[in-house]
């Protein structure tokens, strides 16, 4: 299972070959036995990105809830911190 991240470079999943599934798929149930949903949390969603979402979802037979939170308040709140730590920073 991959996933992308910002720079849009597909990644392995963790629960993809990294926990073994690949090679022992009744594992799957042991390990996501609570879960009841795959959160993506989406800053910058894309077609591609969401069905990448939507296959690591699959894989593990859970249904994806997508969370669209975009960065403007991270970036805010980035620059507070920095505007604290080293005064005005130039923007």
């Amino acid at each position: 299972m991959r996933t992308a991240g910002r720079t849009g470079r597909s990644t392995r999943c963790a629960s993809g070959s990294e926990l073994g599934l690949d090679r022992y798929p009744y594992l799957r149930d042991d390990y996501f036995r609570h879960y009841r949903r795959v959160v993506w949390l989406a800053q910058s969603p894309t077609g591609d990105l969401r069905e990448l979402a939507e296959d690591a979802a699959a894989a593990i037979g859970l249904p994806l809830e997508v969370v669209p939170t975009g960065d403007v308040r991270l970036e805010r709140e980035l620059a507070a911190i920095l505007d604290e730590t080293y005064g005005q920073v130039r923007r």
